[in-house]
C-alpha cells in the first residue's frame, strides 16, 4: 500500500521524527474497477474505509496527530484527531460516491451505444428478412400457419398433416409466392405426399393457392 513520509514533531520522543501516512491508491483502484466491469469496487471501498491515514512515527511506533511543539491540552487533542478522522471517512465516501456516478454515466453511455448498434443491426436483419418473405414462415418448422390452416380443411384427416418443406419468393409487389409440400392420408388410408402453391400478402395473409 502507498504512503507518504513527513517530518513532524513527536509528542511522545518529544522531537521531529519521520512519520509514515498510509494513502489509497485510488487511481489503481479505479484502473481495476474498470477492468473487472465494476466488481472490484466493493474491494475498493473496503480498502478506503480500513486504511489508516493517522501519521505513525517510525521511531516510536505510535499513531500521532501533525501537532505543534506546544499542544499541551489531552482533550483538544484528541478532538482533533476525532475530527480529522472523522473527515477523512466523509472524504473517503465522498470519493466513493463520485466514482459511482462516474461509472453508473459509463454504464449508461457505453450500452446505449451498444443497444444503438444491435438495435441497427436487429432493424437491418429483419428488414432482409421481410423483403425475403421469412418473416411469414414459422421458426419451429417453417412452415406457413395460413397455407397449413387452409390445407387442413380441405382435407379428409386433418391430424394425419405432415409438413415437409416450404419455400416462399422474395417480395414482388407486395406480394411471396409461396409452396409447400406435405403428407398425408387419403380415402383408402394410405398416406401420400401433395403439394400446394399460392401467393401470401407482405404481412403474411394467403390471398392466392393453387393447388398440385
Amino acid at each position: 500500500m502507498p504512503s507518504d513520509q513527513v517530518v513532524v514533531y513527536c509528542n511522545n520522543c518529544k522531537k521531529n521524527t519521520v512519520q509514515i501516512k498510509q494513502r489509497t491508491n485510488h487511481i489503481l483502484h479505479l484502473i481495476l474497477t474498470l477492468v473487472t466491469f465494476g466488481f472490484w469496487i466493493i474491494v475498493w471501498f473496503f480498502i478506503a474505509m480500513s486504511t489508516n491515514d493517522t501519521p505513525q512515527c517510525t521511531v516510536c511506533g505510535n499513531q500521532l496527530n501533525i501537532s505543534s511543539s506546544n499542544q499541551s491540552n489531552k482533550q483538544e487533542t484528541k478532538y482533533k484527531k476525532d475530527a480529522k478522522i472523522k473527515k477523512g471517512k466523509i472524504s473517503k465516501l465522498l470519493i466513493f460516491f463520485i466514482i459511482l456516478v462516474i461509472l453508473y454515466i459509463i454504464g449508461v453511455l457505453v450500452p446505449d451505444n451498444k443497444n444503438k448498434s444491435t438495435s441497427k443491426t436487429e432493424n437491418k436483419k429483419e428488414i432482409e428478412e421481410k423483403q425475403k418473405g421469412l418473416h411469414c414462415l414459422r421458426g419451429w418448422d417453417g412452415s406457413s400457419r395460413e397455407l397449413v390452416d387452409y390445407v387442413k380443411k380441405n382435407m379428409r384427416d386433418p391430424d394425419s398433416f405432415k409438413h415437409r418443406e416450404t419455400r416462399i419468393g422474395p417480395n414482388i409487389n407486395n406480394t411471396h409466392f409461396i409452396h409447400m409440400m406435405y403428407s398425408g392420408k387419403n380415402g383408402f388410408g394410405g398416406v401420400t405426399v401433395e403439394g400446394v402453391s399460392g401467393k401470401l400478402s407482405s404481412d403474411c395473409k394467403l390471398i392466392e393457392v393453387n393447388a398440385k
